[in-house]
Protein backbone atom coordinates (compact mmCIF):
# COMPACT_ATOMS: atom_id res chain seq x y z
CA UNK A 1 0.00 0.00 0.00
CA UNK A 2 1.26 3.34 -1.27
CA UNK A 3 -0.14 6.20 0.48
CA UNK A 4 1.43 9.78 1.81
CA UNK A 5 3.48 10.35 4.61
CA UNK A 6 2.41 14.02 4.98
CA UNK A 7 0.02 16.42 3.43
CA UNK A 8 -0.04 19.74 2.93
CA UNK A 9 -4.24 20.59 3.90
CA UNK A 10 -4.71 24.75 2.81
CA UNK A 11 -5.67 27.23 2.64
CA UNK A 12 -6.54 27.42 -1.08
CA UNK A 13 -5.09 30.57 -2.57
CA UNK A 14 -2.27 30.32 -0.09
CA UNK A 15 0.96 29.26 -2.82
CA UNK A 16 -0.03 25.65 -1.60
CA UNK A 17 0.51 25.21 -5.22
CA UNK A 18 4.04 26.43 -5.30
CA UNK A 19 5.05 24.30 -2.30
CA UNK A 20 3.56 21.52 -3.97
CA UNK A 21 6.20 22.25 -7.02
CA UNK A 22 9.09 23.27 -4.51
CA UNK A 23 8.88 20.22 -2.46
CA UNK A 24 8.62 18.03 -5.34
CA UNK A 25 12.53 19.05 -6.60
CA UNK A 26 13.53 17.40 -2.42
CA UNK A 27 15.47 14.38 -3.90
CA UNK A 28 14.23 12.52 -0.78
CA UNK A 29 10.29 13.71 -1.27
CA UNK A 30 7.72 12.60 -3.50
CA UNK A 31 4.70 14.54 -4.53
CA UNK A 32 1.70 13.09 -6.06
CA UNK A 33 1.91 12.92 -9.75
CA UNK A 34 -0.74 15.81 -9.86
CA UNK A 35 -1.55 18.17 -7.48
CA UNK A 36 -5.12 18.34 -5.43
CA UNK A 37 -5.97 14.66 -6.00
CA UNK A 38 -8.73 15.52 -2.99
CA UNK A 39 -9.03 12.09 -2.14
CA UNK A 40 -9.95 12.41 1.37
CA UNK A 41 -12.67 15.09 0.55
CA UNK A 42 -14.72 12.21 0.24
CA UNK A 43 -16.63 9.66 2.72
CA UNK A 44 -14.96 6.35 2.11
CA UNK A 45 -17.45 4.43 3.91
CA UNK A 46 -19.27 3.86 1.18
CA UNK A 47 -19.49 2.41 -2.62
CA UNK A 48 -17.96 4.14 -4.70
CA UNK A 49 -17.25 7.39 -2.32
CA UNK A 50 -19.17 10.00 -1.50
CA UNK A 51 -18.09 13.50 -1.99
CA UNK A 52 -18.17 15.72 1.27
CA UNK A 53 -18.09 18.77 -1.30
CA UNK A 54 -21.33 19.61 -3.68
CA UNK A 55 -21.64 17.09 -5.80
CA UNK A 56 -22.28 19.10 -9.07
CA UNK A 57 -18.96 20.91 -8.07
CA UNK A 58 -16.23 20.49 -11.21
CA UNK A 59 -13.55 20.08 -8.43
CA UNK A 60 -15.34 16.40 -7.73
CA UNK A 61 -14.86 15.38 -11.65
CA UNK A 62 -10.89 15.90 -11.79
CA UNK A 63 -10.65 13.99 -8.01
CA UNK A 64 -9.50 11.19 -6.91
CA UNK A 65 -11.58 8.93 -4.88
CA UNK A 66 -10.62 5.62 -5.91
CA UNK A 67 -7.70 4.21 -3.58
CA UNK A 68 -5.77 2.33 -6.02
CA UNK A 69 -6.07 4.96 -8.74
CA UNK A 70 -4.55 7.40 -5.21
CA UNK A 71 -2.14 5.28 -4.39
CA UNK A 72 -0.67 5.20 -8.28
CA UNK A 73 -0.27 8.69 -7.81
CA UNK A 74 2.68 7.82 -6.38
CA UNK A 75 3.83 4.89 -8.20
CA UNK A 76 6.91 6.79 -9.44
CA UNK A 77 8.63 7.00 -5.65
CA UNK A 78 12.13 5.90 -5.31
CA UNK A 79 12.69 3.62 -2.20
CA UNK A 80 12.34 5.25 1.31
CA UNK A 81 11.01 8.47 -0.18
CA UNK A 82 9.17 10.51 2.44
CA UNK A 83 5.93 10.64 -0.26
CA UNK A 84 3.59 14.04 0.22
CA UNK A 85 0.49 16.02 -1.85
CA UNK A 86 -1.53 19.07 -2.14
CA UNK A 87 -5.26 19.63 -1.45
CA UNK A 88 -6.28 22.67 0.08
CA UNK A 89 -10.06 21.72 0.47
CA UNK A 90 -8.87 19.17 3.38
CA UNK A 91 -8.61 21.97 6.00
CA UNK A 92 -11.99 23.03 4.95
CA UNK A 93 -13.81 20.15 4.39
CA UNK A 94 -15.25 19.31 8.27
CA UNK A 95 -14.72 15.54 7.95
CA UNK A 96 -11.53 15.57 6.19
CA UNK A 97 -9.48 14.79 8.87
CA UNK A 98 -11.65 11.86 10.12
CA UNK A 99 -10.97 10.46 6.24
CA UNK A 100 -7.32 11.02 7.02
CA UNK A 101 -6.89 9.62 9.99
CA UNK A 102 -8.77 6.32 8.76
CA UNK A 103 -6.01 5.71 6.24
CA UNK A 104 -2.84 7.32 7.88
CA UNK A 105 -2.83 7.29 11.47
CA UNK A 106 -0.10 9.57 12.15
CA UNK A 107 0.43 11.71 8.99
CA UNK A 108 2.02 15.30 9.70
CA UNK A 109 -0.10 18.18 8.20
CA UNK A 110 1.14 21.28 7.24
CA UNK A 111 -1.02 24.65 6.20
CA UNK A 112 -0.62 27.98 5.04
CA UNK A 113 -3.27 31.16 5.84
CA UNK A 114 -3.09 34.19 4.52
CA UNK A 115 -4.72 37.58 5.67
CA UNK A 116 -8.40 35.92 4.97
CA UNK A 117 -9.67 39.36 3.13
CA UNK A 118 -6.94 39.10 0.60
CA UNK A 119 -7.39 35.24 0.46
CA UNK A 120 -11.13 35.54 -0.69
CA UNK A 121 -10.41 38.23 -3.16
CA UNK A 122 -7.58 35.56 -4.71
CA UNK A 123 -10.10 32.37 -4.49
CA UNK A 124 -12.44 34.74 -6.46
CA UNK A 125 -10.63 35.68 -9.35
CA UNK A 126 -9.11 32.17 -9.35
CA UNK A 127 -12.81 30.95 -9.92
CA UNK A 128 -14.56 33.10 -11.96
CA UNK A 129 -11.50 34.76 -14.00
CA UNK A 130 -13.46 38.16 -14.06
CA UNK A 131 -12.61 40.98 -16.41
CA UNK A 132 -10.85 44.25 -14.85
CA UNK A 133 -14.04 46.18 -15.74
CA UNK A 134 -16.42 43.65 -13.73
CA UNK A 135 -14.36 42.31 -11.07
CA UNK A 136 -14.91 44.54 -8.30
CA UNK A 137 -18.44 44.68 -9.04
CA UNK A 138 -18.86 40.93 -9.00
CA UNK A 139 -16.97 40.04 -6.07
CA UNK A 140 -18.95 42.84 -4.37
CA UNK A 141 -22.24 41.11 -5.18
CA UNK A 142 -21.16 37.59 -3.97
CA UNK A 143 -19.44 39.14 -0.67
CA UNK A 144 -22.90 40.41 -0.46
CA UNK A 145 -24.84 36.87 -0.48
CA UNK A 146 -22.42 35.05 1.33
CA UNK A 147 -22.43 37.38 4.30
CA UNK A 148 -25.93 37.34 4.01
CA UNK A 149 -26.34 33.64 4.06
CA UNK A 150 -26.96 32.13 7.92
CA UNK A 151 -23.60 30.92 9.83
CA UNK A 152 -21.87 27.54 9.86
CA UNK A 153 -20.76 25.14 7.94
CA UNK A 154 -22.02 24.06 4.86
CA UNK A 155 -20.48 21.43 1.61
CA UNK A 156 -18.24 23.61 0.09
CA UNK A 157 -19.99 24.34 -3.53
CA UNK A 158 -17.03 27.32 -5.01
CA UNK A 159 -18.07 30.88 -5.48
CA UNK A 160 -20.61 30.85 -2.98
CA UNK A 161 -17.85 29.79 0.12
CA UNK A 162 -14.99 32.20 -0.68
CA UNK A 163 -15.42 34.26 2.74
CA UNK A 164 -16.18 30.95 4.76
CA UNK A 165 -13.16 28.95 3.27
CA UNK A 166 -10.90 31.84 5.44
CA UNK A 167 -12.12 31.34 8.93
CA UNK A 168 -8.92 29.50 10.25
CA UNK A 169 -9.22 28.94 13.71
CA UNK A 170 -12.53 26.79 13.69
CA UNK A 171 -10.75 24.35 10.63
CA UNK A 172 -7.15 24.13 12.35
CA UNK A 173 -9.01 23.08 15.41
CA UNK A 174 -10.57 20.16 13.88
CA UNK A 175 -7.24 19.03 12.54
CA UNK A 176 -5.90 19.62 15.83
CA UNK A 177 -8.87 17.29 17.75
CA UNK A 178 -7.99 14.20 15.91
CA UNK A 179 -4.23 14.41 15.18
CA UNK A 180 -2.57 16.90 17.99
CA UNK A 181 -0.38 19.66 17.92
CA UNK A 182 2.89 17.94 16.72
CA UNK A 183 1.48 16.64 13.23
CA UNK A 184 0.79 20.41 12.19
CA UNK A 185 3.18 22.96 10.98
CA UNK A 186 1.52 26.43 10.10
CA UNK A 187 3.24 28.81 7.75
CA UNK A 188 1.75 32.27 7.00
CA UNK A 189 1.15 32.84 3.16
CA UNK A 190 4.10 36.27 3.34
CA UNK A 191 6.48 33.58 5.01
CA UNK A 192 6.26 31.35 1.89
CA UNK A 193 5.64 33.79 -0.84
CA UNK A 194 8.49 36.50 1.14
CA UNK A 195 10.69 33.92 2.48
CA UNK A 196 10.59 30.70 0.83
CA UNK A 197 14.05 29.29 1.58
CA UNK A 198 13.03 30.00 5.28
CA UNK A 199 9.69 28.26 4.94
CA UNK A 200 11.08 25.47 3.19
CA UNK A 201 13.62 24.63 5.71
CA UNK A 202 10.69 24.55 8.14
CA UNK A 203 9.01 22.46 6.37
CA UNK A 204 11.57 19.80 5.53
CA UNK A 205 12.60 19.98 9.62
CA UNK A 206 8.86 19.06 10.30
CA UNK A 207 8.95 15.79 8.09
CA UNK A 208 12.47 14.54 9.37
CA UNK A 209 14.40 14.88 5.80
CA UNK A 210 17.11 16.87 5.22
CA UNK A 211 17.24 20.52 4.12
CA UNK A 212 17.58 21.41 0.30
CA UNK A 213 19.06 23.88 -1.35
CA UNK A 214 16.02 24.63 -4.10
CA UNK A 215 14.89 26.42 -6.58
CA UNK A 216 12.13 29.18 -5.05
CA UNK A 217 12.60 31.69 -9.05
CA UNK A 218 8.82 30.38 -10.34
CA UNK A 219 5.64 31.83 -8.21
CA UNK A 220 3.12 29.14 -9.45
CA UNK A 221 -0.70 29.62 -10.02
CA UNK A 222 -1.27 33.55 -9.66
CA UNK A 223 -4.03 35.19 -9.35
CA UNK A 224 -5.65 38.34 -11.21
CA UNK A 225 -8.10 39.64 -13.41
CA UNK A 226 -8.18 38.44 -17.51
CA UNK A 227 -7.12 41.13 -19.92
CA UNK A 228 -10.45 42.21 -21.22
CA UNK A 229 -13.34 40.32 -21.07
CA UNK A 230 -12.97 38.37 -24.28
CA UNK A 231 -10.09 36.63 -22.47
CA UNK A 232 -12.29 36.48 -19.40
CA UNK A 233 -14.58 34.48 -21.62
CA UNK A 234 -11.76 32.00 -22.69
CA UNK A 235 -10.25 31.64 -19.21
CA UNK A 236 -13.64 30.59 -18.17
CA UNK A 237 -14.24 28.07 -21.19
CA UNK A 238 -10.81 26.61 -20.76
CA UNK A 239 -11.00 25.76 -16.73
CA UNK A 240 -14.42 24.29 -17.40
CA UNK A 241 -12.53 21.98 -19.98
CA UNK A 242 -9.68 20.88 -17.40
CA UNK A 243 -12.10 18.54 -14.64
CA UNK A 244 -12.77 16.39 -18.45
CA UNK A 245 -9.00 16.11 -19.68
CA UNK A 246 -7.21 15.44 -16.07
CA UNK A 247 -10.18 12.71 -15.73
CA UNK A 248 -9.40 11.27 -19.27
CA UNK A 249 -5.41 11.94 -19.74
CA UNK A 250 -2.73 10.03 -18.45
CA UNK A 251 -1.46 11.01 -15.05
CA UNK A 252 2.00 11.90 -16.30
CA UNK A 253 0.36 14.16 -19.37
CA UNK A 254 -1.68 15.67 -16.88
CA UNK A 255 0.99 16.59 -14.29
CA UNK A 256 3.12 18.19 -16.88
CA UNK A 257 0.21 20.37 -18.53
CA UNK A 258 -0.77 21.20 -14.94
CA UNK A 259 3.05 22.36 -13.99
CA UNK A 260 3.33 24.36 -17.28
CA UNK A 261 0.08 25.92 -16.54
CA UNK A 262 0.65 27.07 -13.12
CA UNK A 263 4.24 28.26 -14.24
CA UNK A 264 2.83 30.35 -17.35
CA UNK A 265 -0.34 31.68 -16.24
CA UNK A 266 0.16 35.64 -15.84
CA UNK A 267 -3.02 37.38 -15.35
CA UNK A 268 -2.91 41.24 -15.15
CA UNK A 269 -2.94 42.40 -11.28
CA UNK A 270 -6.29 42.70 -10.52
CA UNK A 271 -8.10 46.38 -9.53
CA UNK A 272 -7.75 46.65 -5.30
CA UNK A 273 -10.74 46.08 -2.92
CA UNK A 274 -12.48 48.95 -1.97
CA UNK A 275 -11.78 50.54 1.20
CA UNK A 276 -15.40 50.10 2.22
CA UNK A 277 -15.80 46.82 0.97
CA UNK A 278 -12.30 45.49 3.37
CA UNK A 279 -13.45 47.40 6.09
CA UNK A 280 -16.72 45.31 6.21
CA UNK A 281 -14.55 41.99 5.57
CA UNK A 282 -12.24 42.78 8.43
CA UNK A 283 -15.09 43.59 10.76
CA UNK A 284 -17.04 39.96 9.09
CA UNK A 285 -13.68 38.13 9.99
CA UNK A 286 -12.45 40.01 12.82
CA UNK A 287 -13.77 37.12 15.74
CA UNK A 288 -12.25 33.88 13.48
CA UNK A 289 -8.95 35.75 13.40
CA UNK A 290 -8.79 36.57 17.19
CA UNK A 291 -9.37 33.27 18.21
CA UNK A 292 -6.88 32.39 15.66
CA UNK A 293 -4.38 34.62 17.34
CA UNK A 294 -4.81 32.90 20.87
CA UNK A 295 -4.02 29.63 18.85
CA UNK A 296 -0.45 31.13 18.86
CA UNK A 297 0.14 28.86 15.53
CA UNK A 298 0.93 31.24 13.31
CA UNK A 299 2.62 34.49 12.68
CA UNK A 300 -0.28 36.85 11.88
CA UNK A 301 1.53 40.09 12.06
CA UNK A 302 1.63 40.42 8.57
CA UNK A 303 -2.00 41.27 8.87
CA UNK A 304 -1.98 44.55 9.23
CA UNK A 305 -5.83 45.11 8.81
CA UNK A 306 -6.44 43.12 12.03
CA UNK A 307 -4.15 44.90 14.19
Amino acid sequence: MTLPDFLVIGAARSATTSLHYYLDQHPGITMSRIKEPNHFAFDHSTDPPRPLIEPGSSIVTKSVPDRHAYEQLFAHAGVGDVLGEASPLYLYVREAPEQIRRALPHPKLVAVLRNPVDRAYSHWLHIRRDSPETAIAAFTRGCEQEMAEPPGYSPYAGASHVLRMGLYDEQLQRHLDVFGPDALLVLSYDEVTGRPDAALERICDHLGVPRHDFDTGVQYNRSGVAGGEMRARVGRVVRAVQPTLKRVLPDAAVARLGRLRAARDRPDAPPPIPADLRARLVDWYRPSVERLRAMDLVDTSGWADFD
